[in-house]
Order: C-alpha cells, then sequence, then structure tokens
C-alpha cells in the first residue's frame, strides 16, 4: 500500500467534507497538515485527487475512484470500532437499512414496541434513495447493516433472506395547472400529451413505468425521474407534471394544498415492499424481533390500492 491508514482517513474526510478547513477541525490537527498529507499523497499515487478553488476541493476523476474504495474501508473500520465500544458497554445494537420511501410507514410506528422490548440494544437507523438499493444490499452480505426494508426487486448478493411485506398501486395525481382532470376517469392512453414524473431508478433497460406505458399500447413517454419520493409532490404542486405517487403516501397527497388524485381508468399493477436481512441462523434475537414487527404492521395496514371509482 502506497500509504498509511491515517493518510487515507484524511483523504476521506476531505472528501466527505470537500473542504481543507472542516476536515481539519473534524480531526482536531492543523489545515496546513491535511495539505500536506494530501500532496504526499498524490505524490505517492502519482496523480491529483482534487482539484482546488477557493469554495473549496472537488474530485478529480481518478480521485472520485479512489474515494468510493476509501470510504467503504473507512466506514467499515469505523463501524467496527463502534460496534467495539458498545460490546465493551454492553450494549447490543441492530443495523436497519431503510429507503427513505418507506420510513415513516413502516419504521416509526414499531420503533416504540421495538424498544419496549429491547430497551438495551441501540437501533442504528441510515435511509437509502431508490438508486440505492444495491448499495444497501451489498453492506447487508458484507455484515455492515442486519436488515434492510426497501423497495422489490432487489438482487440477492448471496446469504440473505427476502420477504415481499406488502404490496402497492401508485396514484397518479395533478396540481392546479392540470384543474381540468379533477372531474371524470381517463384511461392512461388519454393522458399522454402531458408530462409525467415517478420514482425510477438508473438501471438499464425499460423501469416499471415504462412497461406501464407498453401495457397500455402507448409509445415511450418522456418521464421526469427521481429517486427520492420526497420529490415528486414538490414537482406536482409547481404544475410541472403529473406523479405516479406511491399509495402509502395517500396521507401526505390529501394534505397537499392544490395537489389531487386522478381516477384512473386501467388496472395498475402493483409493487412490493420487501425487508432483507441475513440467514436465519446468522440473525440476533433482536433482529429476528424487529423483523416480525415490521412484518406484523404490515399486514395490518389497509391495502394499499387505487381510489375507488
Amino acid at each position: 500500500m502506497a500509504a498509511n491508514f491515517d493518510a487515507y482517513k484524511i483523504f476521506y474526510f476531505v472528501g466527505r467534507y470537500k473542504n481543507i478547513t472542516r476536515t481539519a477541525n473534524a480531526l482536531c490537527i492543523s489545515q496546513s497538515t491535511v495539505s500536506r498529507c494530501i500532496q504526499n499523497l498524490e505524490a505517492d499515487l502519482g496523480c491529483r485527487l482534487f482539484s482546488r478553488s477557493q469554495n473549496g476541493v472537488a474530485f478529480t476523476k481518478r480521485g472520485e475512484m479512489l474515494y468510493n474504495h476509501v470510504a467503504r474501508a473507512c466506514e467499515d473500520i469505523f463501524l467496527g470500532e463502534e460496534k467495539l465500544r458498545l460490546m465493551q458497554r454492553g450494549i447490543r445494537s441492530v443495523r436497519l437499512n431503510v429507503s427513505e420511501f418507506f420510513l415513516w410507514q413502516f419504521i416509526l410506528p414499531v420503533m416504540q414496541d421495538f424498544h419496549a422490548a429491547w430497551p438495551d440494544v441501540c437501533l442504528e437507523l441510515t435511509t437509502h434513495s431508490l438508486n440505492g438499493r444495491k448499495e444497501a444490499m451489498d453492506e447487508l452480505s458484507g455484515g455492515l447493516t442486519d436488515l434492510v426494508c426497501t423497495m422489490a426487486p432487489v438482487t440477492n448478493p448471496g446469504g440473505a433472506v427476502i420477504r415481499e411485506i406488502a404490496d402497492f398501486e401508485d396514484i397518479l395525481v395533478a396540481g392546479s395547472r392540470f384543474s381540468e382532470l379533477r372531474e371524470g376517469a381517463y384511461y392512461l392512453s388519454q393522458l399522454a400529451e402531458y408530462p409525467f414524473a415517478a420514482l425510477c431508478s438508473r438501471e438499464q433497460g425499460p423501469n416499471f413505468y415504462d412497461r406501464l406505458f407498453a401495457m397500455q399500447g402507448m409509445d415511450t413517454i418522456p418521464i421526469i425521474k427521481v429517486d427520492t419520493a420526497s420529490l415528486l409532490l414538490p414537482l406536482v404542486k409547481r404544475g410541472m407534471c403529473l406523479a405516479f405517487i406511491p399509495a402509502p403516501f395517500r396521507k401526505q397527497i390529501e394534505s397537499t394544498e392544490g395537489v389531487f388524485p386522478i381516477r384512473i381508468r386501467d388496472e395498475m399493477p402493483t409493487q412490493s415492499i420487501c425487508i432483507a436481512a441475513a440467514e436465519t441462523e446468522n440473525q440476533s434475537q433482536p433482529v429476528k424481533d424487529l423483523t416480525e414487527l415490521i412484518c406484523r404492521y404490515a399486514g395490518t395496514l389497509e391495502a394499499y390500492d387505487r381510489l375507488p371509482d
């Protein structure tokens, strides 16, 4: 290895903060030490890792590639240190990586019951976007997290048990700019001239909505693709598009001024929510109990379907 861990640790924090001063403050070292370390690392590796400006630093192409590897290593080490500290204090932990899409609907409602059952267990909660599903599953495979709750389908990297816990349909919504759609019911083919937005990943090939339009005999429709559900309602409210919003967000739709659902005559295909964990024999009892709490709560929810005709 061209450099020691301390050099890569400093490189990691510079890449994280994009700022020499913030890195120095976070590590309680001088700015000159940070700058000298990065210069030495660049010399050892024979390439520029950052471009500098008055506003901070930015990765070069090579620097970004290196950071993607170094970040995983550093965060794994930091996590190991934190777990060791918890073990030394007699504190167990459960690490849950959940799509921000499902955080409010499935996770927060069961946290109180989980802590009542396991008051001495620390719940470490992180979130990921739709485009972060693969990384979340890789963390599960690598032992960096205990549970993943996300939208199906996901690729099993090996050694995981995946359960589908709920199905839902999308609700097509519009804002006041398209008030002519407030009354009546429509086939999707009748809306082909309108702009659309939906929750889509960057995966290659046709996405869920490309297939949905194809089922209705429609040509490919230009669509605004977002990977976080929180962006959809603001786009609709500003009159930029119609949007397919997952039915678990029905309450947010109803409470957003100027936004209304469009009644669709077509049969909408469902999508699924899944939870993934390590193989059962490798799960701790708190992980098993949290899994069952989430699955049980999902099973008690009202069916996530479209509005009645």
